[in-house]
């Protein structure tokens, strides 16, 4: 799943905000409530004259796996539980941290209608290399996400 950057960041909106806050909507949607600010890095030039944003790591559904917290790292719109968060508690987060409603919720809703899809795709993409537990894996990100009680 990947979002186009261009435009948005084009208006005012640098790059590297919008990346992270990608990386938050998708750890939610995926159920992963350990991203926390260890889990963000900059890499600088040789030089050391300019930074950016590390690729995204350290990304797992965490929902799935016994015991494990439903609290995120941090909290969206004022929650933490990752159950009781919601896509206008993403809308006040955005308003929070000074990012546009419109470009906010677009990457919001591009990542929410896109999810299964690119779950979906992965897993066949990982069955095909050998890794049986992909479609398990898959099915338990969807149940935890649609089922808390799952």
């Amino acid at each position: 799943m990947r979002a186009s950057y261009t435009a948005d960041a084009g208006k005012g909106l640098r790059l590297s905000e919008i990346c992270i806050w990608d990386i938050c909507i998708f750890n939610y949607h995926i159920g992963n409530t350990d991203n926390h600010i260890k889990n963000v890095s900059l890499l600088y030039d040789p030089n050391m004259t300019s930074v950016r944003l590390a690729p995204a790591y350290n990304i797992v559904s965490t929902l799935i796996y016994p015991g494990s917290t439903i609290d995120m790292a941090f909290a969206i719109g004022n929650k933490y539980d990752i159950h009781r968060i919601s896509r206008e508690d993403f809308r006040s987060e955005a308003e929070n941290v000074g990012m546009g409603d419109k470009v906010a919720m677009k990457h919001y809703d591009y990542f929410a209608d896109k999810l299964e899809g690119a779950l979906k795709k992965s897993c066949e993409k990982l069955m095909e290399q050998g890794f049986v537990q992909a479609e398990d894996i898959r099915n338990r990100i969807l149940d935890k996400r649609k089922d808390p009680l799952a």
